[in-house]
C-alpha cells in the first residue's frame, strides 16, 4: 500500500526544472494572481500547513500516448503576450523516462516556481484601460521579501507575518531603509549560519544593528524552502488513464469548470495533437481584438454548436469523429465566432464590461459560418439587432442553456435569413421568456437599469441607434455628474446611477472635455452659447418636456424635474422602438 512522502520545496523545484515533474493534459493553466503568490509564501514562512499533493508516477512508453506540459516560470498580463502564459508541450527525449504528473497542486507549484525563479509582468497602478496595449504601462516584477519588516497593529493585512511583495529593482532602490531580498537568492545560500557573507545585497553599514533580527527572519524562510520537507505528496502508480481521470475529477468536485472544461480539452488534445495550442491562440486573439472574455468552455460549446454535434457539455460528445470534424472545420469555426464577436463589439458596442453571457455569440456565429460571410447585409443586420435586444431584455440566456442552444441550433441551421421571429417565438413558447414590452414593463426596466448593467447598455443602444462603434468608444455617461449629486440624489432610481441620468457619449468627448462639469455649463462651453445647437443636443438626448415641447433647464436645482421628465421620454421612445423593431 502506498504511503505519503515528503520533499523540500527546493528539491521539488529542482525536479520541475529538470522536467521530472510535469502537468498532465487534464490540468488547467495558471489562474493565481501576484497577491495569491505573496500570500502563499507568507503562509509557508509562517509554518502554516501547505496541503498535500497528488502525483501520478508515469513511465513514458509511447511518445504519442498521453501529452504532458511544462510549468511556466513567467507570467505576462499584457494582452499581446498572452501566449507566453500557456504551458509548453513537453517533448520527451526518449521512451522509458519516468515522470511525475501533478494531479493536485499545480497552482501552488507554479506559484512557487514564479516566486523563486520567475517574474510577473503586470499593469502599472492607475494605467488606463484604453492603453492596455501600451508596453510602458506594464512592469516586470520579481518576488522580494523585506527582511527588516516588523508587523504593527496598524497593518491592514492581519494575516501577514512577513512582507512578500512583487517589485521591480527600481522600486526596491527607492526604499534604502528596508532590506528587500529577492526571494530566489535564498536558493543560492550554502551556509545559512554565515548568510551575510553569501548575500552581496547585505549592507553592514545600514543593517548591522539589526543583523540578528534579519538573520532570524531569513532563517525561517530558508528553513521553509531549503531545509524542512514541507511538500507532502501521495504517489499514484496506476497505469490507467481512466483511473487517473476519475481521481482528478473526484479531487476537483468543487470546481466544475476545472473538472470538466480542462478534462474535455484533454480529450480533444488526445485526438487532435495541436488542439490546445490552436484553441488557446484563437481564444486569446478574439478576446484581445474585441475586448471580450470568452472562456474555454464557451469556445468548446461553440465548436460543438457549429459542427452540428450535441451541445451537452459531456465527455461522450467529444468522441473521435466529433473532434476530427472540429479540427477539419476549425478555421471556419474560429472565423465565424470572430465575425460574430466583431458584430457585437463594433456594430452594437458590447464588451466584457456590459455583456454577461458570451453564449449569445453562438447563433450568429453558426449563421455566418453556414453562409460563409464575415459581415451582414442591411436586412440581416436589422434582424440580428432586434434579436440581441429582445434576447437580453427578456433574459433569454439566463437558464436552461443546453436545451435552449439545441433549439437555436436547429432553427438557425439552414435558415435563408437570420430567423429572428422563429427564435423569439420558441423562446417565448418553450422557454417562457416574457416579451411583453408594454409601457408598464418598460417603466420597470428603465427604473431598475443601473449604470454598468447589461440592461442599461442595451436600452441605451435602443435610445441611441446608429452609433459607429468601430471608430469610437462610448461611455455610459452621467448627464448630471455623480460626484456633484447629494447622497439622496445618488441613490434615486429616477436619476443618480440609473438610466434616467445616463447617455451614450463618445469616450474622447467625455474624458477630455465634459469630465465632471455640470451639464448646463458644459453645453454652454461646448457650443459657445449657440442656443439652437444646445436645444438640438437636448432634444437628441430626451431632455425636453413632452407636453410643452420646450427643452429643459439643466441647472443643478432642477435635477428632480429633469429626471422625471426624461424618464417618461425614455419609456415612450423605447416602447416605440421595440414596437417597430
Amino acid at each position: 500500500m502506498e504511503s505519503y512522502q515528503s520533499l523540500t520545496i527546493k528539491t521539488v523545484l529542482e525536479k520541475i526544472n529538470r522536467r521530472e515533474i510535469l502537468l498532465p493534459m487534464i490540468q488547467r493553466e495558471m489562474v493565481w494572481e501576484a497577491s495569491d503568490i505573496e500570500k502563499l509564501f507568507d503562509s509557508i514562512a509562517s509554518g502554516y500547513p501547505f496541503g498535500t499533493m497528488l502525483f501520478w508516477e508515469y513511465t513514458i512508453e509511447n511518445r504519442n500516448a498521453y501529452r504532458f506540459y511544462e510549468f511556466i516560470s513567467n507570467w505576462n498580463d499584457h494582452p499581446d503576450h498572452a501566449s507566453e502564459n500557456h504551458n509548453k508541450l513537453f517533448n520527451p527525449v526518449e521512451t522509458g523516462q519516468t515522470i511525475w504528473a501533478v494531479l493536485d497542486g499545480q497552482q501552488r507549484l507554479t506559484a512557487l516556481r514564479i516566486g523563486l525563479t520567475g517574474t510577473m509582468t503586470v499593469r502599472r497602478p492607475g494605467a488606463w484601460r484604453v492603453s492596455r496595449r501600451d508596453s510602458e504601462n506594464y512592469e516586470k516584477k520579481e518576488l522580494y521579501v523585506d527582511l527588516t519588516y516588523e508587523k504593527s497593529d496598524d497593518d491592514e493585512d492581519v494575516a501577514s507575518k512577513y512582507c512578500f511583495k512583487f517589485k521591480t529593482a527600481e522600486e526596491v532602490a527607492k526604499e534604502p531603509k528596508k532590506f528587500w531580498l529577492r526571494v530566489g537568492r535564498i536558493l543560492d545560500i550554502q551556509n545559512i549560519r554565515k548568510w551575510w557573507k553569501e548575500l552581496p545585497e547585505y549592507d553592514a553599514e545600514r543593517f548591522d544593528e539589526r543583523k540578528e533580527d534579519i538573520g532570524a527572519v531569513l532563517q525561517d524562510i530558508y528553513d521553509s524552502i531549503c531545509r524542512y520537507p514541507l511538500i507532502t505528496y501521495f504517489p499514484v502508480r496506476d497505469k490507467s488513464m481512466d483511473t487517473v481521470l476519475n481521481i482528478f475529477i473526484r479531487i476537483n468536485q468543487g470546481g466544475e469548470a476545472l473538472s470538466y472544461t480542462d478534462f474535455l480539452m484533454s480529450i480533444l488534445v488526445n485526438y487532435w495533437a495541436d488542439g490546445r495550442e490552436v484553441v488557446n491562440e484563437s481564444l486569446d486573439t478574439i478576446n484581445s481584438n474585441y475586448d471580450f472574455k470568452i472562456q474555454k468552455d464557451v469556445f468548446l460549446r461553440a465548436c460543438l454548436f457549429m459542427t452540428g454535434a450535441s451541445v451537452d457539455f459531456r465527455a461522450d460528445n467529444f468522441d473521435h469523429d466529433t473532434v476530427i470534424k472540429i479540427a477539419d472545420e476549425f478555421n471556419e469555426i474560429r472565423d465565424a465566432l470572430a465575425a460574430s464577436c466583431r458584430f457585437f463589439s463594433e456594430e452594437v458596442g458590447y464588451s466584457k464590461s456590459n455583456l454577461r453571457s458570451t453564449l449569445i455569440f453562438l447563433p450568429l456565429a453558426l449563421y455566418m459560418k453556414e453562409h460563409k460571410i464575415a459581415e451582414l447585409d442591411h436586412e440581416d443586420e436589422a434582424r440580428v439587432r432586434k434579436w440581441i435586444q429582445f434576447s437580453i431584455l427578456s433574459g433569454a440566456f439566463g437558464g436552461q442553456t443546453n436545451s435552449y442552444l439545441a433549439k437555436l441550433q436547429t432553427i438557425v441551421s439552414g435558415a435563408e435569413r437570420f430567423p429572428v421571429d422563429k427564435i423569439l417565438q420558441v423562446t417565448k413558447d418553450d422557454f417562457h421568456r416574457n416579451f411583453d414590452f408594454s409601457v408598464e414593463s418598460i417603466e420597470e426596466m428603465v427604473t431598475n437599469a443601473k449604470k454598468g448593467s447589461q440592461d442599461a447598455f442595451t436600452l441605451l443602444t435602443i435610445l441611441y441607434p446608429g452609433k459607429n462603434y468601430t471608430g469610437e468608444s462610448f461611455d455610459e455617461d452621467h448627464i448630471y455628474p455623480i460626484s456633484k449629486l447629494t447622497t439622496t440624489q445618488q441613490d434615486k432610481k429616477v436619476g443618480g446611477n440609473y438610466l434616467s441620468n445616463l447617455q451614450l457619449l463618445p469616450q474622447s468627448l467625455n474624458r477630455n472635455n465634459k469630465k465632471a462639469k455640470n451639464p448646463e455649463k458644459w453645453l454652454q462651453e461646448l457650443y459657445n452659447g449657440d442656443a439652437a445647437a444646445i436645444a438640438q443636443y437636448k432634444r437628441d438626448n430626451y431632455l425636453f418636456d413632452a407636453e410643452s415641447g420646450e427643452v429643459l433647464d439643466l441647472s443643478p436645482e432642477n435635477f428632480e424635474n429633469v429626471m422625471e421628465k426624461r424618464r417618461a421620454n425614455l419609456v415612450q421612445a423605447i416602447v416605440a422602438a421595440l414596437e417597430n423593431a
